[in-house]
């Protein structure tokens, strides 16, 4: 799978599983064709997609809560963020 089409399928799943977006509107958020959503979708429940949406809920993280959390983890670590 090239670069593109790897985007494109983040992309659609984020549109799916985050966003809860359904298989017609997706095509038309991203102008793409339905036998391609169809066909990632597809291959995302293949691979194992939907049990992990379903058992674990969305959580939106930055790299700045993932610093706060380290930090509150490890008082004694790095200092400041890098990101």
């Amino acid at each position: 799978m090239d670069l593109t089409a790897a985007k494109k399928l983040r992309e659609v799943l984020r549109l799916r599983f985050e966003l809860h977006l359904n298989h017609r509107r997706i095509p038309r958020s991203r102008s793409i064709s339905v036998s391609t959503v169809h066909d990632y979708l597809k291959r995302a429940e293949t691979a194992g997609a939907g049990r992990l949406e379903r058992r674990a809920p969305a959580r939106y993280v930055t790299l700045r809560l993932l610093w706060e959390e380290y930090r509150s983890i490890n008082p004694n670590g790095y200092r400041y963020s890098r990101y």
